[in-house]
């Protein structure tokens, strides 16, 4: 969900009951980290903070949108105006780069028209990042670390919550033998730890828990692998983009030791597979060119095939006074 404060840390909270992981999970955003209580993980540290004043403006990494198709894309795409960088070529770079441009760099002109707010979006839309997200995001930087890395169990067994819809048909619906709670035990639910996004604005992905595990990702560029029990990280994988859809467990061959995958998408519309033990990058294909195309929806697994969704401009132009069509 798209958080309405002016934030810089994201947290993913996990409730428990009866002494066994949920599968209710949401995310919540948080004006910082908060203090974990006696036996909860911590999360971790070092959060980018807002720059002075707050970030002000639409929340969320993809509110650049407006601001590039009115003041910047009558150059950036245009094919008369050969020494501005294409609207992909713009995608590829990293926040910093581009707000760098705007403030004092090549764009510093045309940047002088835009506040700070609509820099800000600018960059990290076309990045697909929020600005200060590769410094903070590696799990190699947090103090939650895994003391071991144990063999991943098999995701079909257990109680599991892998993808979107959990099942082939997305019915969305966990049976109690899976769930391990009742209706009744649900206002018994108490918070059992909480890990932060560092640089987190927006996180609209719903976590997917598998072989006691739980793997999400957000728009700070990294996908993280978490113990379900102790939140703990095992491993982050940096993508380099937003990933608004659940992630996908399932079997993969012909990839060394792998036995397990993470698929997923991203807003750059590239499609991803994880080795799931290490986080170890297993292959990237781009699923479309289009510098506006990116992957929301949830991949699907079956019979050795991974079925991905692509999105369009659609998605910010229909109905939204805050997207214009292009």
């Amino acid at each position: 969900m798209r958080s309405p404060f002016s934030t810089r840390h994201l947290s993913l909270l996990i409730a428990i009951a009866c002494g066994g992981v949920s599968l209710l999970t949401t995310v919540h955003p948080e004006a910082g980290a908060q203090a974990p209580a006696a036996g909860q993980a911590a999360a971790p540290a070092g959060a980018a903070q807002a720059p002075a004043g707050g970030r002000g403006g639409p929340p969320g990494t993809e509110a650049g949108f407006a601001t590039f198709q009115t003041r910047c894309s009558a150059c950036h795409g245009n094919p008369a105006v050969d020494r501005a960088p294409s609207p992909a070529a713009l995608r590829e770079m990293t926040p910093e780069k581009i707000y760098d441009a705007l403030v004092s760099g090549t764009m510093q002109a045309q940047g002088q028209t835009l506040s700070d707010v609509q820099k800000r979006g600018v960059a990290e839309f076309m990045s697909g990042r929020p600005l200060g997200s590769a410094r903070q995001g590696d799990a190699a930087s947090m103090p939650n670390r895994c003391a071991s890395n144990p063999a991943l169990t098999d995701p079909a067994r257990g109680a599991a919550w892998n993808g979107w819809g959990v099942d082939l048909s997305n019915t969305r619906f966990q049976p109690a033998a899976a769930a391990g709670l009742t209706a009744a035990q649900v206002p018994r639910l108490k918070l059992k730890w909480a890990f932060g996004y560092p640089t987190g604005v927006s996180a609209n992905g719903q976590p997917t828990v598998a072989a006691g595990r739980v793997f999400v990702g957000s728009d700070n560029g990294f996908v993280y692998s978490l113990d379900a029990k102790t939140g703990c990280v095992y491993w982050s994988f940096e993508n380099g983009s937003i990933v608004r859809n659940a992630l996908t467990i399932g079997p993969v061959t012909g990839q060394g030791a792998a036995r397990y995958a993470v698929y997923f998408g991203d807003g750059k519309a590239n499609v991803f597979a994880l080795d799931a033990q290490t986080g170890r990058l297993l292959w990237k294909t781009k699923a479309d060119p289009h510098f506006i195309a990116r992957i929301t929806g949830g991949t699907k697994f079956y019979d050795g095939k991974l079925f991905v969704p692509v999105s369009s401009s659609e998605e910010f132009s229909s109905g939204n006074p805050d997207y214009p069509c292009c």
